[in-house]
């Protein structure tokens, strides 16, 4: 996924952020939390605030990779469930 900001920081983070969300290891929150914090100093600085479109550019990939992450948390779960009843049915047949 290719990410198209005027700040290459900001490309470098959301790229950074996919590749974590892709591979599953466990570096998403760290690199989500440093670009909260970026985002945060770029919209309190006047001098590097974004301009609108960016923002919403911003929103939208924001919106993109959220729905990816949840994607990813919704996978993991199901397949933690399904290992859990393949372990009970495995110990109640043993028990027979």
């Amino acid at each position: 996924m290719n990410f198209h900001f005027e700040n290459n920081k900001l490309n470098e983070f959301f790229s950074s952020l996919y590749t974590s969300l892709q591979n599953e290891d466990g570096k998403s929150l760290k690199i989500q939390k440093e670009l909260d914090l970026y985002i945060k100093f770029l919209c309190d600085n006047p001098n590097t605030k974004p301009s609108q479109s960016e923002i919403l550019n911003l929103k939208e990939n924001i919106n993109k990779l959220s729905a990816i992450a949840e994607q990813k948390r919704n996978y993991s779960e199901n397949k933690v469930l399904k290992q859990k009843r393949n372990s009970k049915a495995i110990a109640k047949y043993r028990s027979v």
